[in-house]
């Protein structure tokens, strides 16, 4: 009960970060594309006039909802919902994409590498390392989904293993 509840959280709290970044890489989009982006009513959440606490009215600084990101979450929740071999075709598509990104930035970093760009190697302490700790939370979230995927697997026992080991060494 417990592990289903913290995955329950986790995956809300990680869904709804990668909607909130995918809404705001959308807006990024339009500006370069169009010149302007999204009204701040529809592509931002509801803050109060200090930015640190969500405010329930929307006269408040910030927008009303964040439809991008909401558009986003209600289209996965259509795919999962069909079914199976359907998710599993666009995660394969989706895994692709960001296998060709990756390596099109490997190739485009390492032009510019140089040993000189590590100094200093620690410019911001213990904070910088904490709010790296933060997002690398996220890189972890997709190998408990890997496990809980498990019913779907054919031959679980060789697979499953197989798909961790491999997934942290990639």
């Amino acid at each position: 009960f417990f592990v289903g509840a913290c995955l329950i959280l986790e995956y809300g709290i990680a869904g709804g970060a990668v909607a909130v970044g995918w809404s705001g890489y959308l807006n990024k989009l339009f500006e370069l594309t169009f010149g302007t982006g999204l009204p701040a009513a529809i592509s931002s959440a509801p803050l109060d006039a200090d930015y640190t606490t969500y405010a329930i009215t929307p006269s408040a600084s910030g927008g009303i909802l964040n439809l991008p990101a909401a558009v986003l979450v209600f289209l996965c929740a259509v795919m999962l919902i069909r079914g199976s071999k359907e998710s599993a075709r666009a995660n394969a598509i989706m895994v692709l994409i960001k296998m060709a990104v990756l390596a099109f930035f490997i190739v485009v970093a390492f032009t510019a590498f140089k040993t000189e760009h590590f100094e200093p190697f620690w410019p911001h302490g213990w904070q910088g390392v904490s709010a790296a700790a933060g997002s690398i939370f996220f890189t972890y979230v997709g190998l408990d989904a890997v496990a809980t995927a498990g019913e779907e697997v054919e031959n679980p026992k060789r697979n499953l293993p197989l798909a961790i080991i491999l997934a942290l060494i990639i």
